[in-house]
């Protein structure tokens, strides 16, 4: 009871710490970006973890489940990209309990490599390079993400955002926690992508 006692403190001191922390779906970089229907979408992982690359899929899903993105399918990002995942340079100085972001550290040149192998109109990266897990109870992903736009790999919008789950036993956590990983990560992923949609303009009709 004492050690339950102290992983939750400890839980709700972490929380306590990062609740100040700004997240954001989608922060336009150098003003709005309007994007046309049917422009082609490729999202991938910053990370070769099977993680951080399911973190990927499941927000490729998003995206075309909620947008009028054409999105390119993991199949197809695997034929055109055979080395996928691969681990790219991301925008953050360290990563431990709290994520230091520095959005200038990601690799462009090596963005700009991957988007020309991709032929994609639109490239969208994600990042999830810390946690934080207590006995196996609670997870906390943070997740960075930078939008790059054809021809020149143009950085256009960023996002910062965590998800968290509950994995076993009671949590004095945040609203809405899932009780599995997986549907955890959908209801963040299908929040951003309907809100980089929403302000790229193609939001599915169905979702505005």
């Amino acid at each position: 009871m004492v050690n339950f006692m102290r992983t939750m403190a400890a839980v709700c001191l972490v929380l306590a710490l990062t609740a100040c922390i700004p997240y954001y779906s989608f922060r336009p970089v150098a003003g709005p970006e309007d994007a046309r229907a049917g422009a082609s979408l490729a999202v991938i992982s910053g990370l070769n973890s099977k993680a951080n690359a399911a973190l990927a899929h499941e927000m490729s899903l998003s995206m075309s489940e909620l947008s009028m993105f054409d999105v390119l399918s993991l199949s197809a990002i695997k034929r055109r990209f055979s080395d996928y995942p691969v681990r790219i340079e991301g925008p953050y100085d360290a990563a431990y309990f709290e994520t230091q972001v520095n959005f200038n550290k990601t690799d462009f040149e090596r963005i700009r490599q991957i988007q020309d192998r991709l032929k994609v109109d639109y490239l969208y990266v994600v990042w999830s390079p810390s946690g934080v897990e207590y006995d196996n109870q609670v997870a906390r992903m943070d997740v960075l993400a930078q939008m790059f736009a054809a021809p020149e790999s143009r950085e256009v919008g960023r996002t910062r955002f965590a998800y968290s789950m509950r994995t076993g036993g009671p949590a004095c956590l945040t609203p809405g926690m899932a009780e599995e990983p997986t549907e955890a990560m959908k209801r963040s992923t299908d929040h951003v992508a309907r809100k980089i949609a929403a302000q790229m303009g193609v939001l599915k009709p169905a979702d505005k």
